[in-house]
């Protein structure tokens, strides 16, 4: 998280890439189906600390994407931010936070989709409430009133709590979710966040690490989505809404040109290219050893501890699944804000980072 009010959070040409959504945060959807009312782009961006970021910026931004493919969100219930057409998603950042500012879905640029809790894995956003972070079973009542409270006001999308790191947190949100009543209906997608701190030296290779680790954790939420789809869930995909780069201890953005880095190799040369069905990087992501996923599983018989949560080996078919988990992805939105600035958008203008976008 870059500060308490902020998240901690396929084309087949260079010319259509370019084209793609320049803003603050951008998000890459595949195929989003009733996600976000099928819109392609989205956007996470609040004022932060004179960024610039307002009602203007939005218009251009949804002039770079066109109106109709593109959503936003805040991490708040409402904004004060809008253009004409671009669809705003409400968050409840929180147990019990903004139900009474909720807007109606389908009023004004409210669609039908709602974003759940912001990390309660962590400390510094939802998990500041202890209980919360240290006990996801006893969360889930909690998260039922929220969601009802969401559906009454005309939402169909629940896109679940979003996870900082801790996919083991989830699993066991989900196992005590599987037996609460009306909450497997109320989570429709998986959200997660992730940043890196090696962006400067970041390649798609299988001789990194860190690029083992990007597919391995989104491996393991893809099986996290799997297990429970075969326990009754009907989970669509995964909304991967906040990536991007930082430093000094995960504190403050990394330098331009290193997110760059990031951005091209990770989200271009290996998530893009593998929705696009490019058969040399799905080749090389399956012929990579030392994938694994998080655990221990939720239904092992272990209490939730973050302490337990760990990487393991992923078996045989841990590559090929990858290539599936990045398949389940159905948004992507890069984090580039600052106190004071954002590093896609300067003024009216786009910066050689939103260029690349």
């Amino acid at each position: 998280n870059i500060s308490n009010s902020s998240s901690s959070s396929s084309s087949s040409s260079s010319g259509s890439k370019n084209n793609k959504l320049r803003a603050v945060i951008l998000a890459f959807v595949a195929d989003v189906g009733e996600c976000i009312s099928g819109r392609f782009c989205g956007l996470a961006v609040n004022n932060e600390g004179g960024n610039g970021w307002n009602s203007n910026t939005l218009r251009v931004a949804s002039g770079a994407t066109g109106a109709s493919k593109l959503w936003y969100y805040n991490w708040q219930p409402t904004s004060d931010v809008h253009a004409t057409g671009v669809e705003f998603v409400p968050t409840i950042r929180y147990p019990g936070h903004g139900l009474g500012l909720l807007p109606h879905a389908g009023t004004d640029s409210v669609g039908y989709t709602v974003k759940g809790w912001n990390e309660p894995d962590n400390s510094g956003q939802a998990g500041s409430i202890q209980a919360l972070r240290t006990n996801p079973e006893g969360s889930v009542q909690a998260w039922v009133n929220d969601m009802l409270a969401a559906s009454a006001k005309g939402y169909t999308e629940f896109v679940s709590p979003a996870m900082a790191h801790d996919s083991c947190w989830l699993d066991h949100f989900l196992k005590a979710c599987e037996v609460t009543p009306r909450c497997k209906e109320l989570v429709t997608y998986l959200a997660l966040h992730r940043y890196r701190q090696d962006c400067s030296t970041y390649v798609p290779s299988s001789d990194y690490q860190g690029w083992r680790e990007d597919l391995s954790y989104v491996l393991s939420f893809y099986r996290i989505m799997r297990k429970y789809n075969g326990r009754g869930f009907q989970i669509k995909g995964l909304i991967w809404d906040e990536f991007g780069c930082l430093m000094n201890g995960f504190q403050d953005a990394a330098p331009e040109q290193h997110q760059h880095r990031y951005l091209t190799e990770w989200y271009v040369n290996t998530v893009v290219k593998v929705l696009s069905g490019d058969t040399a990087t799905i080749d090389r992501i399956k012929s990579t050893r030392w994938i694994g996923a998080s655990g221990p599983d939720a239904h092992a018989g272990q209490h939730y501890s973050a302490d337990l949560c760990h990487w393991s080996p992923g078996g045989p078919q841990a590559a090929s699944d990858a290539v599936e988990a990045i398949h389940a992805i159905k948004s992507m939105a890069w984090t580039s804000i600052h106190m004071g600035r954002d590093y896609l958008f300067r003024g009216s203008s786009l910066t050689a980072l939103g260029q690349s976008f």
